[in-house]
């Protein structure tokens, strides 16, 4: 799924988070961090939560748990100059302020319906491949060089080697 927060572009499948006009996105934990906000949101996100899935369910110190939103939220001001977009709510729980609007994604490219078989997809490449060659062999031909007199402007055709 894609997302917006007012400057952020977020896409949860390919895990990227991105300003839009900047060049920088957010990485590692923090990117863990703030999808899991994304993903929960308009809910504050408790730490267990946060445990298994920003750390894999390890068990982590409500200070390691601390000190990554602190990151995050540097992260979110310094790099991508979005203040006040997720606040600690105390008692270990943190909350995305801002509501991700999805990007409803229009296909970029049509479906190749046509060619759902795969045998009738190599057949068409090969056919196509062996046309173009025929063409290209047949556009060759087979003619000595024409020199021209410049004196008296006749064509003049090479002699054979």
């Amino acid at each position: 799924m894609k997302y917006n927060i007012k400057d952020i572009e977020i896409d949860t499948t390919l895990k990227v988070v991105k300003h839009k006009h900047l060049d920088t996105e957010l990485k590692g934990l923090n990117l863990k961090f703030f999808l899991t906000l994304v993903k929960h949101y308009p809910k504050a996100v408790r730490a267990d939560t946060l445990e298994n899935e920003v750390w894999k369910g390890k068990v982590v110190s409500s200070e390691t748990i601390n000190k990554r939103y602190s990151l995050l939220s540097k992260a979110l001001i310094e790099e991508m100059g979005q203040a006040e977009l997720i606040k600690s709510l105390g008692d270990r729980e943190y909350q995305l302020l801002a509501q991700p609007i999805e990007i409803k994604a229009v296909n970029e490219f049509p479906p190749l319906s046509i060619f759902k078989n795969r045998k009738i997809l190599l057949f068409t490449l090969v056919l196509t491949a062996l046309l173009i060659g025929a063409y290209l062999m047949f556009q060759q031909k087979d003619e000595r060089p024409v020199l021209i007199d410049p004196i008296s402007g006749k064509k003049l055709i090479a002699p054979e080697d």
